[in-house]
């Protein structure tokens, strides 16, 4: 089995099944599963630093999945995103992190990505 590469993460934010699904077939990348996580930064969840889950005991019951490429190139990326969406079809929004992001609450940028995706979809 590969290991992750260094530095290479997808924050996903999706039911159970799909993020093992992407676990599996992700296997050269960290996935993090951040459902519990909301409150956390980007950093903090990257980094692993203080971040504990909020209790939420349900999954992610979104209108879309969500998943934030960190440390990846553009190429990659395109190459991921397809690779996400052959294995699921479900509503996505894809970002990447950004210096300034990395200090959003993931709640924040979750909701701020949705606010954009409607915006675009009109």
């Amino acid at each position: 089995m590969r290991k992750p590469e260094f530095g290479r993460s997808v924050l996903l934010y999706c039911d159970e099944e799909t993020t093992h699904l992407v676990r599996n077939s992700l296997i050269s990348v960290n996935v993090i599963d951040c459902i519990g996580l909301e409150n956390s930064t980007l950093k903090e969840i990257l980094d692993q630093e203080d971040i504990s889950g909020n209790g939420k005991a349900n999954r992610n019951e979104e209108r879309f999945c969500f998943a934030i490429f960190n440390g990846f190139d553009n190429n990659a990326i395109g190459n991921t995103i397809k690779e996400i969406r052959k294995l699921l079809q479900k509503d996505w929004i894809f970002a990447s992190t950004t210096e300034s992001n990395l200090n959003w609450k993931l709640e924040d940028l979750l909701a701020e990505l949705t606010q954009e995706h409607d915006y675009f979809m009109k």
